[in-house]
């Protein structure tokens, strides 16, 4: 029998950073791992972690209009979108045609916008939550 050490200071794996999704997403299981990874990326819980940035999802990042997405940072992902959009198709029940905000044609109008705002061919946005630096 294998477990999970209840320490995390004894983990494996010490990330540096994380990636949460943006708290303004309206679905519901998206809120509670944003809710549980900035409870369990506090720096005296986990001090590799050095930044927690929250990305979008298309169709829920947008519908939340109180709380809006405004990212700060950008990161190129030219050479890596057309295989990101071959994985995305292995999410068969969450893509669909376009103008569906899950689709490959989508996907990659966010990133073509996300890039003409960053000077970048295609990128993703991201907010910064925390850092330490």
């Amino acid at each position: 029998e294998t477990s999970m050490p209840v320490d995390p200071l004894s983990w494996a794996v010490q990330p540096e950073t994380v990636y949460l999704p943006w708290v303004g997403d309206v679905h519901t299981d998206h809120q509670i791992v944003h809710a549980v990874g900035m409870a369990c990326t506090k720096w005296f819980r986990a001090p590799s972690v050095r930044e927690v940035l929250a990305y979008e999802v298309l169709s829920e990042s947008d519908q939340h209009h109180t709380n809006t997405f405004s990212p700060v940072r950008y990161v190129d992902v030219s050479e890596y979108l057309e295989r990101k959009l071959q994985l995305l198709e292995l999410y068969d029940g969450e893509v669909g045609e376009f103008p569906f905000p899950r689709s490959t044609h989508a996907v990659r109008a966010l990133a073509q916008v996300r890039g003409a705002a960053s000077g970048f061919e295609a990128a993703e946005a991201f907010v910064v939550l925390r850092e330490r630096r």
